[in-house]
This record gives C-alpha cells, structure tokens and sequence, in this order.
C-alpha cells in the first residue's frame, strides 16, 4: 500500500476513510491507471483498489458509502473511467459493467466478469483496450 501512496500521480483526494465515533473503520483507494488502447494511444482511469471495511462493521453499508463517495470525488475531479477487479454482485449496484462490454481487458488472466468498468461521463468514445496498473501496484 505504501508503494501505491507513493507513487507518481497519487492523488490524496481519491484516499477515503469512514470513521465510526472517531476511529477509522474503512478506507477506499483510487489510483491512476490507463487503458492502452486497441486503436492506438491510451486513455487514463482509476483503479479502484483497496476497499476495506474493519469486519466488526461489516454489513452496515460502510462499503457502498466509500464506493459511492470515491465515485463522486473522482467525478467532481474530472475523471472518467474507474476500474475494480470485483465480485460482480456488489460492483454491479454502483454502475460498474463487465469490462468486455467496452472491450477492456485486464493484463493478466482473471475469471468471467469479476474485471469491471464504470464511466463517469457521457463520452462515447471507444475504450476497448489493456488496462496498464503502475508499477506500484506489483509490489502489493
């Protein structure tokens, strides 16, 4: 984790923590990222990765704040794509598509529809491509 707040382009704004009576019970991450794209060139976007929730408050919706609240920073800041190597159940609630609906792969093997995407504008531009992590993401 040090590694990735370390890195080139991390932004703090995309660090967010859920406190419950003043101790820190969640944090949320979101890390720039790209998408080298099929058509040439790359595009950037957002990692989604970590999400943790302290187990004792599990289940009470301290996750879907963070993922909501990290999807609403990283919109206000302008960006567009976000991400997450997830189960499809939960993403899927927050907007997040199987990555082969917009033809993006992960650069390495994972199984069906756990590799998500969400857009957080209204391009249409293609994005089909291989998501490229920074190198920091090798040390985690």
């Amino acid at each position: 984790m040090r590694a990735i707040r370390d890195a080139e382009g991390f932004d703090p704004r995309l660090s967010l923590v859920a406190e419950v009576g003043g101790a820190v019970v969640g944090h949320i991450l979101l890390s720039p990222c790209a998408i080298e794209l099929d058509a040439g060139g790359e595009i950037p976007a957002l990692a989604l990765a970590p999400l943790a929730v302290h187990p004792d408050h599990q289940g009470k919706g301290i996750g879907g704040a963070l993922i909501r609240a990290s999807l609403d920073r990283a919109k206000e800041l302008g960006h567009a794509i976000v991400i997450v190597l997830g189960e499809p159940a939960l993403y899927s609630k927050f907007g997040f598509k199987d990555a082969t609906d917009f033809g993006v792969r992960a650069p390495f093997d994972v199984p069906p529809g756990v590799f998500r995407v969400i857009r957080l504008d209204d391009d249409a531009a293609p994005i089909a491509g291989v998501v490229r992590y920074p190198k920091a993401f090798d040390s985690v």
